[in-house]
Order: C-alpha cells, then structure tokens, then sequence
C-alpha cells in the first residue's frame, strides 16, 4: 500500500452493526494492498485495530483538543 490511487471512506462503510462493521475492515485491510485509503470518521475507535493503519487525530494537528 501507500504508492496506489487514493480512496476516500467515511463512517457509512462501518455502521452495518458489528458483523458490518467486521467485514468493512476486512475490505479496507485487503483494498490497502492497492491503495492509499483515506477514512474520515467521528468513531476512530471503529478503525483503531486495522492492521497497518496510521491514525491521524485532525484537531490535534490544527493545535485543538
């Protein structure tokens, strides 16, 4: 991953409940092969066990809380 085209993902694709939510990581795991993903999310907590992924905390990085 990270040489790919780019794909952008919001919350949308994890609110199918917890069985959704479990296959959408593992679409997002296999599709980083080939892409850099880009997630927008207000539930980090929904992403933080992907395998490889870099979180980034945009408040944090404008200075906020």
């Amino acid at each position: 991953g990270g040489e790919g085209p780019v794909a952008v993902c919001g919350d949308a694709l994890c609110s199918a409940g917890a069985g959704g939510a479990a296959r959408s990581r593992g679409l997002l795991e296999n599709a980083a092969a080939d892409l850099q993903i880009l997630g927008l999310t207000c539930h980090p907590a929904r992403y933080e066990n992907l395998k490889g992924a870099q979180m980034v905390d945009l408040p944090l990085l404008r200075g906020g809380k």
